[in-house]
């Protein structure tokens, strides 16, 4: 009679401690920018401040919304980036820390899209 072969050692790896607190770093300073670039696209109607006359008023504020919209846009891509990936890397014991750097630079490319969209209007 033979003895069955020993059970597989399963994965007792965790996440080391740096990478977690990197990861809680990164996703703070993600926060804030955030919420900054927020609250910077609320300013980007100025642009029709100098505007001559209703039509061309009218079609600055509807680029500006636009711009208003990529950059609300860009926050929840980089958002949904960062938790999605955390959540994907923390299952797969990879390291979480990577995720919030590409939601970060999905919020700065963003902004300045909608700064550049509300800047070529020519007001």
């Amino acid at each position: 009679m033979t003895t069955p072969p020993a059970p597989r050692p399963t994965s007792t790896s965790t996440h080391s401690t740096a990478d977690i607190v990197c990861a809680v770093v990164l996703s703070t300073i993600q926060a804030l920018l955030s919420f900054l670039a927020f609250a910077f696209s609320g300013l980007f109607m100025m642009a029709s401040d100098s505007c001559g006359s209703p039509a061309e008023c009218d079609s600055i504020e509807q680029t500006a919304w636009i711009a208003m919209f990529v950059v609300w846009g860009s926050i929840a891509v980089g958002a949904a980036i960062t938790f999605a990936g955390m959540i994907h890397a923390g299952r797969r014991h990879q390291y979480m820390s990577l995720w919030p750097v590409f939601g970060t630079v999905a919020v700065v490319l963003g902004f300045f899209l909608g700064f550049g969209i509300v800047s070529s209007t020519g007001a």
